[in-house]
């Protein structure tokens, strides 16, 4: 399929415009050159005003409005070969010689081609025959016939280490124009700038007819070298799952758009992490991709503001992120309820290409506070964490007291030692009072002195636990960062 869109489509809708020649003179695009009405050559070897070569393109850039340029991939991978081929003929009846003045970068290549007039002829006749409105295999002869005459053709690479190197085109024939490819190729190393995605590749050619100075021509395709996999959160412009508030028994399902601007199919591999056995892990559910129709991506991409180059959308699939407060699941034959710890949680979602490098992967954070009857203060913008500062002194350490509330006073709450991160803090939890309709406890938080320095690990937190059958877990983030003593 990839062959059939970007090599004989547009090959053979370009094969519509040799065998016609008048879609060239109604162009207008600055990209192109302007063909002027070519003055009968009468025992003349060269036709005033006309350049050594004419091009029907000079630039390769997408263009949706173009019969040709809207079959151009903008997007390649990392060490993906890329080319383009430069059409041209040679609208005198002399020999033209051409030269490779320069390239962009070593990642170019460069190379050249005239086509014989037997090769063009049959070329051109599956051109037409798949033009036939009855033709039962649309594209089967021209398929052929390009596969067969660019593997035919007597192709000469430009070395730049090569001094002088000439390609020469033929003289056109009175009953035979003379045409040929230039192809640029490239083979891109790096990822492009986010703030600059574009890339230039570059050729500077030399046209030179006898007994004549040489003329400059600049072939270029503009391109981008991408990720094969792109991840958007319906909805949102940025990368993140922000799930907010979960209520008890609530289920929130977030989507997520997986798309390539450079393959046709894409084989998804999702990872939760950190990885972990808890209950809390497991209500949070990564759905298998589902791949979208053209139709569903043209919607999809309407609805949105920020899809980037939704024309160039080559694949999408949809992935579901499933939050539920609670879920049953079955262990060794048996129901069993399940929930997640109360209070903050943080995963982070890994999407990657089976086969892909380290630059294909797409990570987005997924986050929000699981609430229920418990409540966490510990003072101005300290809900539901315990903040130990961020300037702690190593040789002193740090404490901190938060307040836990409670409308159930009949609620019982106690420490969960061995899930208590890191183990040198140590945390005590003082016995409850009843303050009007609510039961209160004072937690308790110590950083000895001479156990931190620099941030506390990601995971760090208190974990509490209820009297409730099957208990309920409070996990309570810890922060902080021990400046040095000097």
């Amino acid at each position: 399929m990839k062959t059939l869109t970007q090599v004989i489509l547009p090959i053979g809708i370009f094969a519509g415009i040799i065998y016609f020649l008048t879609i060239v003179s109604q162009r207008t695009n600055p990209t192109k050159e302007v063909v002027k009405t070519e003055t009968p050559v009468v025992n003349s070897n060269r036709v005033p005003g006309e350049p050594p070569l004419r091009f029907a393109y000079l630039e390769a850039r997408f263009n949706p409005e173009d019969r040709v340029l809207k079959h151009f991939q903008t997007d390649w991978e990392i060490d993906q070969q890329g080319h383009f081929d430069f059409w041209f003929w040679n609208p005198h009846h002399e020999q033209v010689n051409v030269y490779l003045d320069s390239k962009s970068c070593t990642c170019t290549g460069a190379s050249i081609a005239a086509i014989p007039d037997p090769m063009l002829t049959n070329y051109l006749h599956a051109a037409c025959l798949n033009a036939l409105p009855l033709s039962p295999f649309p594209l089967l002869p021209l398929a052929l016939e390009t596969t067969k005459m660019m593997n035919s053709l007597q192709w000469e690479t430009f070395d730049l280490n090569q001094q002088s190197q000439t390609y020469v085109i033929p003289g056109s024939l009175p009953n035979h124009r003379q045409f040929g490819i230039f192809r640029m190729t490239w083979k891109r190393k790096a990822l492009n700038d986010t703030q600059n995605p574009f890339t230039t590749i570059r050729s500077k050619l030399t046209l030179q007819l006898p007994n004549t100075s040489g003329v400059n021509r600049d072939l270029s395709a503009v391109i981008r070298v991408l990720p094969s996999v792109h991840a958007m959160v319906v909805g949102s412009p940025n990368p993140v799952l922000d799930i907010g508030d979960v209520q008890p028994n609530q289920k929130i399902v977030k989507e997520i758009v997986c798309f390539s601007t450079t393959r046709r199919e894409l084989e998804l591999k999702t990872t939760l992490f950190p990885q972990d056995s808890s209950d809390s892990a497991s209500c949070i559910q990564v759905l298998t991709p589902v791949k979208m129709s053209e139709k569903e991506i043209q919607d999809w991409s309407r609805s949105e503001k920020d899809v980037p180059f939704e024309k160039l959308i080559r694949c999408a699939y949809r992935l579901q992120v499933i939050i539920s407060e609670n879920r049953e699941t079955e262990e060794n034959g048996k129901k069993k309820l399940i929930r997640m710890d109360m209070g903050p949680f943080e995963k982070y979602l890994q999407i990657t290409q089976f086969g892909g490098g380290e630059l294909d992967k797409q990570v987005l954070r997924i986050f929000g506070v699981v609430r229920g009857e418990i409540a966490v203060l510990g003072g101005i913008d300290e809900r539901d964490v315990i903040n130990l500062g961020k300037s702690i002194t190593p040789s002193i350490g740090a404490f901190k007291r938060v307040e836990i509330s409670t409308v159930n006073t009949n609620l019982e709450l106690s420490i969960v030692p061995n899930l208590t991160v890191p183990e040198f803090v140590t945390a005590k939890l003082d016995a409850p009072k009843i303050v009007g309709s609510k039961k209160r406890w004072i937690l308790s938080v110590t950083l000895p002195p001479g156990k931190l320095f620099g941030n506390l690990p990601l995971r760090s937190g208190i974990t509490l636990q209820t009297n409730d059958s099957p208990p309920k877990k409070i996990r309570i983030p810890i922060q902080g960062n021990a400046a040095s003593d000097i």
